[in-house]
């Protein structure tokens, strides 16, 4: 069976959030049991896998906290994660508690946790199932079933109870899951007393919440923020090797003769501590041990022995060990954990590989042999995650085979176009975002295949995507003007060097309005309908640009005509259009180009003299960018810089838009020390304090004999304009200062109150969203403004406008952002001779 869909209320900030997986198409080649979550940072997407992993019960998140309740607040209950299943197979109609659960060839089960007295009071699983008239008794509610006395006293349920026992065995024990038994068989053998109803209800048709579990998917989340060293530790069972590395051997070695000798010979040693065949040496431990005991008190010794559950057990006592090519002479190997982020994803992927490699070398006939086995889901976050170009493309491969060849289902978060598929998986695309007023996490995804009966369309989707995966682009911007070709592409960069030269706008304006629009080469126009349909149907906005070829002739003008039809129909609105008459170089140079179009419009706009600018190019690239005259000419202030966005390799050169660097070491408080104070403090701890997010796993531990400080050495350079690596550092412990989400329950925190606890340009150790969760701090400036009486603004910053941080060096807190503040730094360590001290 496969899951089919998703239903989360009350996790976290998912309120109501459902999802649905698409399921393998025949008719659509590149279509897969895939889905990818796409959307801003902080927007919800780790939070549904979360959610996923805990309905899907494992050792490593088995019940929830009261972190996962919204806003931490245990009165936001019940939490319930609801999934849905179908493409039952015949084999695992053949599991008793599969069976029980079908309803209308689905299965649907709810995990809920209630709370009471603010705590965790309760946890359900439950099955929607039919409602049934059981004729001719009474049902009792309280019990939950139809007492046997009550069965026996009708004299047709009195001949199905006894038709049960002739048909499975005599009832030395009359129970709820005995009566669920007999209500089962009555209802394919005496059907006329179990009328089905056209209403359903939860409640558990296999009387045990462990019968249920056991029927979940198997659940292995690889997260992308932990140290991906703790993926590929064999030693752990709890690592992501592991886990795939026991999910092969359970799939493949648990059948093989080796295995089952082992368990054979396991159980011969077992019989040596049987009462009927017990070994000598073992009574002789046994006997001794007792009378030893009974001298003291009246008790007795028995050994016991319990066989090794060798499938378990093989993946747990298997290591991985790793030797690159430049350690063969001397044959070293090492374990994955000690190489590159880089190597650790590789194994990952590579396990994922031999996983199709396995199922494609043993007879598929086995899986009905040996009957259930429970599906293998992947939850991934972010698997372009360290990984070249060609890895991650070739990450996507994988995966993708993975999910058609039906070995798992794939449930990824990602920011990387490669990853996503407009032509044949654009129904496997979820965005995920939040309500700009409450903040609520919604969903967007389709259902139907937008191409179904349009092979051209899709075809021509398609032949863009094989060799331009950066179309996929327009899932991750904020706005999307689609063109024919490259023409009008190299048009606009050379605008914006030329206009900027000129000082008709702000070149780092342009440089931002450039990264926030995605342009489409849509490679002529008669694909542009295609892109067309799925930024309709996800409520993308968009602009088009294209030619009218009115010139052309005969069936090509026809032609035209009619593709240019369709895009102003699909459109619906002539504002979002711009079309040149009868191309783009007639229109806007009065020329004519046969070749190297690219090149000569870019030449030709950085050529023009200033009279020569006209206006339908001014409007043509305004146009283009969503954007008008009046918003890029303002310039930034440098605290305004982005850096990220705002330097390309090819302008990082111009000191024009670079932002000043700063000296501010002297701002900070001197704190006097000498090698001996400063050998004394190391022996309590050292908080590492890097460009973040980096765990810090003592920060409750390490302090110096002040109970309220920390002492810290600075481990990176994004602090570099007031702190240095290798500096000493003293950090004031803050005690629960949080800045919290706004939201419906909570309005936000005043200006005022906040800055009776932060102090405006101070610099302090914080952890951001999901990181608190997971211990990861980083050190960084906090600045805020007030706006007006009711409205202020929070930034955090590095003091290093080089730095590749967070937002691109800086991070403008949001609503929906939740800030822990765990210390201050109040004071560098200088040596006696430095500084006077203080």
């Amino acid at each position: 069976m496969r899951l089919s869909g998703v239903k989360i209320r009350n996790f976290k900030s998912l309120n109501n959030v459902e999802l649905f997986i698409p399921k393998k198409d025949g008719g659509r080649p590149g279509s897969a049991d895939f889905l990818s979550l796409v959307g801003s940072n902080n927007a919800g997407k780790s939070s549904i896998l979360q959610a996923i992993q805990l309905a899907c019960p494992g050792k490593e998140l088995s019940k929830p906290t009261d972190d996962y309740f919204p806003y931490r607040d245990l009165k936001n209950s019940p939490m319930e994660i609801e999934l849905l299943f179908d493409d039952i197979q015949e084999h695992e109609k053949n599991n008793w508690i599969i069976n029980r659960c079908i309803n209308e060839d689905k299965i649907e089960i709810l995990r809920r946790w209630n709370t009471d007295d603010n705590e965790i009071s309760s946890s359900d699983t439950l099955v929607k199932v039919p409602v049934y008239d059981v004729v001719g008794v009474n049902f009792d509610e309280e019990k939950g079933y139809v007492t046997k006395s009550e069965l026996l006293s009708n004299e047709n349920w009195k001949e199905v109870f006894e038709a049960f026992e002739s048909n499975q065995g005599k009832i030395a024990r009359y129970t709820k899951e005995r009566w669920l038994e007999i209500f089962e068989f009555a209802k394919t053998e005496f059907s006329e007393l179990v009328v089905k109803t056209e209403e359903c209800k939860w409640e558990n048709p296999t009387g045990r919440e462990s019968n249920l579990l056991s029927i979940m998917p198997e659940v292995i989340l690889i997260p992308a923020i932990r140290d991906s060293k703790e993926d590929v530790e064999t030693s752990k069972p709890t690592s992501t090797a592991s886990k795939i590395l026991k999910y092969l051997f359970d799939r493949f070695l648990s059948s093989r003769k080796e295995v089952a000798e082992f368990q054979d010979a396991a159980k011969n040693v077992e019989k040596l501590f049987g009462e009927n065949a017990k070994d000598q040496f073992v009574s002789r431990i046994e006997d001794n041990l007792t009378y030893r005991l009974q001298r003291l008190i009246d008790i007795e010794a028995k050994l016991a022995f319990s066989p090794p559950d060798v499938t378990a057990d093989l993946a747990k006592n298997t290591r991985l060990w790793i030797r690159d090519k430049w350690s063969v002479e001397n044959s070293v190997h090492t374990k994955p954990e000690h190489q590159g982020h880089g190597a650790q994803r590789a194994v990952i992927l590579s396990l994922l590989e031999l996983l199709i490699d396995l199922d494609e070398f043993f007879n598929q006939t086995e899986e009905g042999e040996q009957g259930y086995k429970k599906p293998l889901l992947l939850l991934i976050e972010e698997p372009e995650i360290y990984l070249h170009p060609h890895m991650c493309r070739k990450m996507r491969d994988t995966l993708l085979s993975l999910a058609r060849k039906g070995l798992c289902q794939i449930i990824c978060t990602t920011h990387s176009p490669v990853f996503l598929d407009l032509a044949d998986r654009h129904d496997g695309i979820a965005i995920i975002s939040r309500d700009e007023d409450s903040g609520e996490v919604l969903n967007k995804q389709l259902r139907n295949d937008l191409f179904s009966g349009d092979a051209e369309s899709r075809d021509r989707l398609r032949m863009i995507l094989n060799f331009d995966s950066g179309a996929n682009e327009v899932f991750f911007t904020k706005r999307t003007t689609l063109v024919e070709g490259d023409c009008e592409i190299a048009c606009i960069d050379a605008l914006g060097e030329k206009f900027s030269s000129l000082d008709r706008l702000d070149f780092s304006r342009h440089l931002l309005a450039r990264k926030d629009v995605s342009l489409i080469n849509c490679r002529g126009k008669a694909t542009i309908p295609a892109f067309q349909k799925v930024l309709n149907a996800f409520g993308i906005p968009y602009r088009v640009v294209h030619d009218s070829d009115s010139n052309l002739q005969g069936s090509a003008g026809t032609a035209a005509e009619t593709i240019n039809t369709k895009i102003a129909g699909l459109l619906g609105t002539a504002v979002s259009l711009k079309v040149h008459e009868p191309n783009f170089e007639q229109d806007i140079f009065g020329e004519s180009w046969d070749k190297e179009k690219p090149w000569n419009a870019r030449s030709k706009v950085l050529d023009l003299p200033e009279d020569f600018i006209n206006d339908k190019l001014e409007s043509f690239y305004y146009f283009v960018l969503h954007s008008s005259s009046e918003e890029l000419q303002e310039p930034l202030e440098s605290e305004d810089y982005d850096l990220e966005d705002l330097f390309s390799d090819e302008y990082e050169s111009n000191d024009t838009f670079k932002v000043p660097r700063k000296n501010l070491r002297n701002s900070i408080h001197s704190i006097s020390i000498d090698q001996n104070a400063i050998d004394d403090l190391k022996k309590d701890g050292v908080v590492e304090l890097a460009a973040g997010p980096g765990r810090i796993p003592d920060l409750e531990l390490s302090c110096t004999d002040e109970a309220n400080y920390y002492f810290g050495e600075v481990v990176s350079d994004s602090m570099a304009d007031t702190l240095n690596v290798g500096d000493y550092v003293r950090l004031k412990r803050l005690e629960n200062i949080y800045l919290e989400t706004v939201g419906e329950e909570n309005d936000g925190v005043s200006h005022n109150e906040f800055s009776q606890h932060i102090n405006n340009g101070g610099i302090y150790a914080l952890s951001i969203n999901d990181d608190i969760e997971l211990g990861e701090y980083t050190l960084k400036r906090v600045q805020f403004k007030v706006l007006n009486d009711t409205e202020w603004i929070c930034i955090l910053s590095a003091d290093n406008p080089d730095t590749k941080w967070g937002d691109r060096g800086k991070l403008v807190v949001r609503p929906t952002d939740r800030i822990h503040f765990a210390a201050e730094v109040d004071g560098l360590y200088v040596w006696t001779d430095e500084s006077d001290g203080s």
